[in-house]
């Protein structure tokens, strides 16, 4: 999945509905290096559970 594209919508309307959301951040790739750090910080804001790929 795209970072920047596939993942923010769907992941916001899942926090909106009440759901806990987990990304795991080995399963999606960025378009642009900058755009998929900012969706990042973006989806955490909004209260996304990242799970980074270390």
């Amino acid at each position: 999945m795209m970072t920047e594209i596939s993942t923010p919508p769907e992941s916001g309307d899942s926090r909106r509905e009440g759901f806990e959301v987990l990304l795991i951040e080995a399963g999606t790739r960025p378009v642009t290096p900058e755009g998929g750090q900012q969706s990042l910080r973006g989806m955490g804001a909004a209260g996304v559970r990242v799970i980074a790929d270390d």
